[in-house]
């Protein structure tokens, strides 16, 4: 089994990190940034190699590599460093957290992260670059394609297409058969329930607050 290295060194870089040493047991040897980015030689107590210098210490032969980038500029950082990690010859490492329920026939890409409680019924299609959030339900026959990001408790009807680059926020849900354009953005418990174009953006009503102090309705059904 190939030893790791994590692109990042940040709090998502930390949080990755835990997950492939501590539930995983996987080995993470080290982490890796862009020169003009590198700070300290070391993160977490492990080396902070340059991107740029990597395949010296690090070589793709015997090395994988995450690229623990979360959904900063609509994933294009971390598309562009899984693509130039990909031109440096690296496969890439995932983690799929144990309670995770995904269908046998369900087709996976690389560089995914797929945490707790996530439900990937059959036939699902994950593209390449993908992070699924915790307790998501991705239904049967669809589609997410590349370098999405889906935070927690996102539903995903069947037959359901999420274009690449997307974010899907807290508690969103997309109606069966329905197609997310690219770059959209899905904001917290949005609710879509019918094709979206590319680009776009949707957001929820905030919850009504009453006009009455908490004290004055605690004893009471709301």
């Amino acid at each position: 089994m190939k030893k790791i290295i994590i692109f990042g060194m940040g709090d998502f870089a930390r949080f990755v990190h835990y997950y492939f040493t501590e539930v995983a047991n996987e080995t993470v040897v080290g982490f890796t940034v862009d020169k003009d980015c590198l700070k300290t030689d070391s993160f977490l107590g492990l080396p902070v190699i340059p991107f740029e210098d990597i395949n010296t210490m690090f070589p793709p032969d015997n090395y994988k590599i995450f690229i623990a980038l979360a959904y900063k500029e609509l994933n294009r950082n971390r598309e562009k460093k899984y693509k130039e990690a990909k031109l440096k010859g690296y496969k890439f490492a995932s983690f799929i957290h144990p309670t995770a329920i995904i269908a046998k026939n369900a087709k996976l890409g690389d560089n995914l992260l797929i945490l707790e409680n996530n439900i990937i019924q059959p036939f699902v299609k994950v593209g390449n670059n993908v992070i699924m959030w915790g307790s998501d339900f991705i239904g049967h026959d669809s589609i997410i394609e590349d370098n999405c990001f889906l935070s927690i408790n996102v539903i995903i009807g069947g037959y359901v297409k999420i274009s690449a680059n997307s974010f899907l926020g807290l508690n969103s849900t997309i109606k069966n058969t329905v197609n997310v354009g690219k770059f959209n953005i899905i904001g917290a418990s949005a609710v879509i329930l019918k094709d979206t174009n590319d680009y776009a953006v949707y957001k929820s009503k905030n919850t009504e607050k009453l006009d009455l102090p908490s004290n004055e309705v605690e004893n009471r059904l709301i």
